[in-house]
């Protein structure tokens, strides 16, 4: 049920108190606001005019430290105001304003010759620039409150388990807006259409989906979980789940490029991280198509999982720090490599397969659009609130589809594993560990593989209980041993053989 609250009630919204502030000014004519605030007795400096302009456009223009300019509000947001035009220009409008109040104050011209002096675009710039320290906010202060949702015709308080719908309001410090209006009587009958026929009337895979959807509409990471929407045919479904969630939530949403999850060769640490920057304040990030056989950088992954800040930078920017509140969701024909099992068994990654192919015949080619219909995105809107609220009382539990599909992803992903079932034979006699770790490694280069390093290969064969740091290999105590296996007659190389298939 819709709670409608006429005052804004947001918690950790700080700012420097205003000692005389014109309340509800902003609808008022200037001159009136200038009468309200008594600006003929503030001082008739730089510094002065500077805090008039501040309280006259406080919930306009404010000064952001981080970004180097003014942001203005633009009736539900703040955004960007590009080198300040929008706050000159009110300057230049104040400037006037004044002139005309100062003759009905003034008596006896010494006020009118004043603010006459704001005429001179310098001296608007010194006011501009004294007012920068009197209202401000740094992005650190932006979208902190991870339960609030900008809407298009307001905003949602999404902290309890019904909505609670509030007046955009400047003080909330928001910076994203989704594009959608928020109507709790819309329907979205063409989405739950799309979703019974991709998932093939699996209501529990739709049910997991809607819960995924109703988390990204918050900053709750609780779950440091990738989520990976895996099929092997095109024209599943996937991408335009994807999209469809990508335009709904507009600004709280991101696309990256998936190489940027990838292994990179001679990473310099000096590089900017510019596509991980930007996932600063996002509540949705896709990642779509990643290459085939590509590498997951598994660490990278768990940070971006994580809810401890880490650090990046935009290029020619320097390093800030945040904490990612963003859901990944990958969608996808090739299910990346992951060579370190602890993402699995931590359970940082689910698959949701997308079995269902359509035909070019059986395509609808307007399906998106009708998917972005106003009614249609409320109600779209309102599905995810109901999984949200779903989760709430649920959890987040796997239903068993994503749980097999997952745990077959895990099986496919064990590098070495495979190497073993592939080219070791299990026997009662041991082998030198650094004579299985070059088979292994002729193996990876012939499959296309990275190699991990000697250190990191044996200490995987730990894990399965087969390194020893000593033992006898042929009568013989030798260092490093791998216990209980030895290379398949056909990777054994004799002299004069001919090449092995992977030489």
């Amino acid at each position: 049920m819709l709670k409608d609250v006429t005052e804004n009630r947001i918690e950790g919204v700080t700012k420097r108190d205003a000692p005389r502030e014109a309340q509800g000014h902003q609808n008022k004519p200037l001159e009136q606001v200038l009468k309200d605030l008594h600006a003929e007795q503030y001082e008739t400096t730089d510094k002065g005019f500077g805090r008039l302009f501040a309280d006259v456009f406080k919930n306009k223009h404010r000064y952001n430290p981080s970004r180097k300019d003014f942001m203005r509000y633009d009736g539900k947001r703040w955004v960007d105001d590009i080198e300040g035009l929008g706050a000159r220009a009110s300057a230049k409008v104040l400037s006037d304003a004044l002139v005309r109040y100062a003759v009905n104050v003034d008596t006896e011209g010494k006020y009118l010759k004043a603010v006459a002096a704001l005429c001179n675009i310098r001296n608007r710039n010194n006011m501009l620039q004294d007012s920068k320290d009197v209202y401000f906010f740094s992005n650190e202060q932006l979208d902190v409150n991870d339960y609030l949702l900008n809407v298009q015709n307001g905003t949602l308080d999404l902290s309890r388990n019904e909505p609670v719908f509030l007046s955009h309001s400047p003080d909330m410090l928001l910076s994203k807006i989704c594009n959608a209006e928020y109507d709790p009587a819309a329907d979205c009958r063409e989405w739950k259409k799309f979703l019974m026929e991709i998932m093939q009337d699996d209501k529990e895979k739709i049910l997991y989906l809607q819960k995924i959807a109703g988390l990204s509409l918050t900053g709750n990471t609780e779950q440091e979980t990738c989520f990976i929407l895996y099929g092997s045919t095109t024209r599943n479904g996937k991408s335009t789940f994807c999209e469809t969630l990508i335009h709904l939530l507009g600004d709280y949403a991101l696309t990256m490029k998936p190489e940027s999850l990838a292994v990179k060769q001679n990473l310099d640490s000096r590089q900017a991280s510019g596509d991980i920057a930007r996932l600063a304040g996002c509540r949705f990030c896709n990642a779509s198509e990643p290459p085939k056989r590509m590498l997951f950088d598994t660490a990278l992954l768990k940070s971006l999982l994580g809810r401890d800040s880490i650090t990046a930078r935009h290029l020619h920017q320097r390093e800030f720090s945040f904490i990612p509140k963003f859901k990944l969701v990958i969608n996808t024909n090739y299910l990346p490599t992951i060579t370190d099992d602890t993402v699995f068994s931590s359970g940082r990654i689910n698959v949701i397969s997308f079995d269902r192919h359509f035909t070019q015949e059986e395509q609808d080619k307007h399906l998106k659009d009708r998917l972005r219909d106003k009614e249609e995105l409320s109600g779209i809107l309102n599905w995810c609130i109901e999984g949200l609220q779903l989760y709430r009382q649920q959890g987040l539990e796997p239903p068993k589809a994503v749980q097999n599909a997952t745990e077959t992803y895990r099986t496919d992903s064990d590098k070495i594993g495979n190497f073993i079932n592939e080219c070791l034979t299990k026997t009662d006699r041991n082998s030198k560990a650094k004579d299985i770790y070059e088979v292994y490694s002729k193996w990876c280069e012939e499959n296309g593989f990275g190699v991990e390093n000697k250190s990191n290969f044996f200490a995987e064969l730990k894990t399965k209980g087969l390194f020893a740091t000593s033992g006898t290999v042929e009568g013989k105590t030798v260092k490093n041993i791998v216990k209980g296996y030895t290379v398949e007659t056909d990777f054994v190389e004799y002299e004069g053989q001919e090449p092995l298939p992977f030489d």
